[in-house]
């Protein structure tokens, strides 16, 4: 062992190895000190002594800097020789792991001390406190009896007010941050140069070494005075900011990674169900024994159903296509062909909307190209131009070609696309122009079709066509690229023409161009005003109001706020997301409206946003209904608006024959009360808003509300409105369809479902309201429901004895909804055998187990199994459907109610899971529940 590094007895074996590694490094080297040169096994290295350096270069940039600006020079002086230090540090320790073979990070770092003393760099003790552990709990605490640096300072005469080892420093950070593949920095904190008795370093990640250095000083108290003043120098503050953009990358590539798998997982599970609707739709329609009203709604079913089925290829597009999973298959290909054919889709939809649709491709253009690829661009392409040129304008596209390259244009008569704007327009989730009435979309068309040309190795652009709109132009290369395999043109695959009809749905508007009809005579009954944009939502709410009340409609913001002026309603239903005038713009424009000022407004809208819920109500809004919805519940809720509306009428009218100060002193009343109101909404919503999600996150939910439920809305509405019309006429096949077409529509509401209340749980905005109740009642009753599903397994599903039990004090709905799905996951995953759940009383908590005999689950695989979005086996091959959310909802649930979730699990045995909780619930953990 040499005697210039001494280490505590716990490491001495450790640093022995490292002795012997660099001798063995140093056995052959002469060095010329005074000419700054060594040489090691032949090969010359450049010998920066800090001793040489340090005290001439901070003389030099006090000099530069001039009287009076010393603190400037002296903080420059110390960034760049600790940059300097620090990267002869990595660089040396770089190529000596390389030539030793060292490759375990600890014996890397031992190595560093021991190579100090061989090159005469310093003296090294490391102090036994040290844990030279990787990660943030690595600290290494170590003195240097002996500096060259700091000796130079003495012998020039010199002191500072701060540690003067800043190569020292540098050249430890950068050795050990090579070492551990980690930010690491060494901040000197007693010094020599300073009139310490030695040298002493602290090493650790740049975020935990202000800690660090508070820590040592508790455990020192001779030394606290002289630590008290100590401040991290400028270059750590900067080394630490650095560290925290590496860790911020870190989490958002592992944030990114979660949200393509939770698009493959939606997809994939979206995708079974819809093609179940769509094709028991489309076989319902060639039917000709339907009465016309039920031609209507399901051909409402299965368009909503080609909506979803769009978007639901979008997302599954783009999760390919971040996971780098977007195969190319070049083929040889008659482009001219492919285009025709994809073109020919759009033609129905030009002829119905009096577009002048022009198609110039030659004959025959022969290229080695995907055609799947192809036809996927060109369909996004004509979507767009379809979607927003208007009706009796007009859409070209023209295909050109070389030896080496093919042109694609795409143009249209639209409001085109501004030149600020043109990069955006190719951005995923943006629509920079309002399209036509009910067609909207996810804003993924473009960019896919970008990627996807990307993907062949060509450019696409945007500029002005000539048609007064946009002009999209797609270069791509006519041969695949050298050494790919390219398939004969008899082996390729047919053009995808159920896949393009998908597509081209993404440019057919909604039925109902038709005059909005006119109002009904104001009679006995309350006139009530539907104001939305998507025409079969207005055309169904309206049926399902019209019972009760006379119904007017309007589909957009200003021809509602029109319509209300001239009719004077008793309420006005509208939704949010509207062309033109939105919403929360009529919201606050009836508000201004002195006629309309006492009119009650029910919002119903599929954007579920807490945000735009509290503002709409601060503006005026009497209740706020979000999609999908129970049409019995909503026409309930209009009542009452309408039912409150005229009494207030009355009431008025009163109020006004008595006297002016009382119609004042009750307007004024009504104006505290609803300012009162919405303070309390106020309140509560603010605390829910306190943990929102990240930003891409809150992006993806607000599509996945507003794109998917209000299609799935309608689906499940006008299902149910078929099923009801034709009870009495049906052929049982066809009632059996409806009721498959009822479950699967079920099942989809109940995936969104889950993805919103697991966003819940996460952003803390999910409400716990505790009461004492039945537990074993309530555990019954979860077993009674969930008893079909084990049945129609063949599976037991039983509840042991149970001993008694006292009253549980908690969320009895959020309790039950844990059983439910622990006894549902158990089923789910078993085959043979059954399901038993047991309940004990354990001090002051209640247990609940759920246990099966299903597979098991490896321990290795067990901490997966509560993390959200995770599946224990791939998305492509599993057999039982679901998202990877039932049990981290579970875990969600019980540490919302102060408790906890427990997996005791046998591979070939089975598997049992354990509801934790108290049998009170803390107070803490009942957000609005006085303690």
């Amino acid at each position: 062992m040499t005697s210039t590094v001494r280490v505590p007895p716990e490491m001495e074996g450790l640093f022995a190895e490292a002795e012997r590694v660099v001798s063995r490094f140093f056995r052959d080297w002469r060095g010329v000190p005074e000419r700054g040169t060594i040489e090691i096994f032949g090969e010359r290295y450049v010998l920066v002594r800090a001793a040489s350096l340090s005290v001439e270069f901070f003389l030099l940039v006090e000099a530069l800097y001039g009287a009076g600006h010393e603190r400037d020079a002296d903080d420059f002086a110390q960034s760049i020789l600790f940059d300097l230090a620090h990267a002869i540090g990595k660089s040396d320790a770089r190529n000596f792991h390389a030539k030793m073979g060292l490759a375990d990070p600890i014996a890397r770092l031992s190595a560093g001390p021991v190579h100090f003393a061989h090159t005469g760099w310093a003296f090294v003790d490391i102090s036994p406190e040290s844990i030279p552990e990787s990660g943030d709990r690595y600290y290494l605490l170590y003195d240097h009896p002996y500096s060259f640096e700091s000796d130079a300072w003495l012998r020039a005469g010199r002191t500072r007010g701060f540690p003067v080892c800043i190569m020292n420093a540098g050249y430890s950070s950068g050795w050990c941050e090579e070492s551990f593949g980690l930010g690491l920095v060494a901040t000197e904190v007693l010094c020599r140069g300073r009139g310490d008795a030695c040298c002493r370093f602290i090493m650790a990640p740049p975020h935990t070494i202000a800690s660090q250095v508070q820590r040592y000083a508790a455990l020192h108290p001779e030394l606290a005075a002289k630590l008290r003043g100590f401040t991290i120098p400028a270059f750590f503050a900067r080394k630490r900011s650095e560290e925290e953009i590496r860790r911020l990358y870190a989490r958002l590539s592992e944030l990114d990674t979660r949200k393509s798998r939770l698009f493959a997982n939606v997809s994939h599970e979206l995708r079974t169900p819809l093609a179940l609707v769509l094709g028991l739709g489309e076989r319902l329609l060639d039917r000709a024994t339907l009465a016309e009203a039920d031609q209507r709604d399901v051909e409402a079913v299965v368009r909503n159903a080609r909506t979803l089925t769009r978007h639901v290829n979008d997302l599954l597009d783009v999760a390919r296509l971040e996971a780098g999973r977007m195969e190319v298959s070049y083929s040889e290909v008659d482009v001219a062909e492919r285009a025709r054919v994809t073109a020919s889709l759009f033609e129905v939809l030009a002829s119905e909307r009096a577009v002048s649709y022009a198609v110039e491709v030659p004959a025959s253009v022969l290229a080695e190209t995907d055609p799947e690829h192809l036809e996927r661009i060109l369909t996004n392409l004509l979507s767009n131009a379809f979607k927003f040129a208007p009706s009796g304008g007009r859409v070209r596209l023209s295909l050109a070609a070389t030896d080496e390259t093919l042109a694609i244009e795409v143009a249209d008569s639209g409001p085109g696309v501004p030149p600020e704007e043109r990069d955006a327009v190719f951005d995923r989730f943006v629509t920079l122009a309002r399209p036509a009435p009910g067609q909207a979309g996810t804003g993924l068309g473009l960019a896919i079709a970008k990627e996807l040309v990307a993907i062949l190795g060509g450019t696409i652009g945007v500029s002005d066509a000539p048609e007064g709109g946009a002009l999209f132009r797609v270069e791509l290369p006519s041969r695949a690229p050298a050494g790919a395999r390219v398939l004969p043109s008899a082996l390729q695959a047919p053009a995808r023409v159920p896949v393009a009809k998908i597509g081209v749905a993404a440019a057919v508007p909604l039925p109902g161009a038709a005059p909005v009809p006119a109002a009904p005579g104001r009679g006995a009954r309350p006139l009530v005003l539907v104001i939305e944009d998507n025409v079969e939502m207005c055309r169904f709410i309206a049926e399902g109001l019209e019972t009760t009340v006379e119904v007017a409609r309007a589909h957009d913001g200003a021809e509602g706020l029109a319509r209300a002026i001239e009719l004077s309603p008793d309420a006005i239903v509208t939704d949010v997301m509207m062309p033109g005038m939105t919403g929360d713009e009529l919201v606050r424009a009836v508000r201004a409206r002195t006629e309309l000022s006492r009119t009650p407004i029910l919002v119903l809208t599929a954007k579920a946003d807490e945000a735009l819920r509290l503002s709409l109500l601060r503006e005026g809004a009497q209740d706020y209904v979000t999609k999908p919805f129970s049409m019995p519940e909503l026409a309930v809720r209009v009542s009452n608006l309408v039912a409150t509306k005229r009494a207030t009428d009355v009431l008025q009218r009163e109020l006004e024959s008595e006297s002016n100060d009382l119609v004042a002193l009750s307007e004024e009343l009504a104006r505290r009360e609803r300012a009162l109101r919405t303070a309390n909404e106020s309140l509560e919503v603010a605390r829910d808003l306190a943990e929102a999600g990240s930003r891409a996150k809150s992006d993806f939910l607000g599509l996945v509300s507003h794109e998917l439920r209000a299609p799935l809305a309608a689906l499940g509405l006008q299902l149910e409105l078929l099923q009801a019309d034709v009870a009495a006429t049906a052929t049982s096949r066809q009632r059996a369809i409806l009721s498959k077409m009822s479950g699967v529509s079920s099942r989809l509401v109940g995936l969104i479902e889950s993805l919103l209340h697991y966003a819940r749980i996460e952003s803390g905005r999910l409400p716990v309201a505790a009461e004492a109740f039945d537990v074993g009642g309530m555990v019954g009753e979860a077993i009674d429901e969930m008893r079909p599903q084990a049945d129609r397994k063949g599976l037991s599903l039983m509840l042991a004895p149970l001993p008694p039990l006292p009253p549980l004090v908690s969320d009895p709905t959020l309790a039950r909804l844990i059983v439910v799905n622990l006894i549902g996951n158990a089923i789910k995953f078993t085959e043979t055998g059954g399901v038993e759940v047991s309940m004990e009383q354990t001090g002051d908590t209640l247990r609940i187990a759920v246990r099966d005999t299903g597979p098991g689950i490896p321990p290795e695989e067990q901490a997966r199994v509560f993390r959200p979005f995770e599946r224990l086996e791939p998305v492509a091959a599993k057999h039982v459907a679901g998202v990877g959310l039932g049990l981290a909802i579970a875990r969600g649930l019980a540490e919302a109610l102060g408790g906890r979730l427990e997996l005791r699990s046998t591979v070939e045995v089975g598997s049992t899971f354990t509801l934790i909780v108290p049998l009170a619930m803390p107070a803490t953990s009942r957000p609005g529940v006085e303690a």
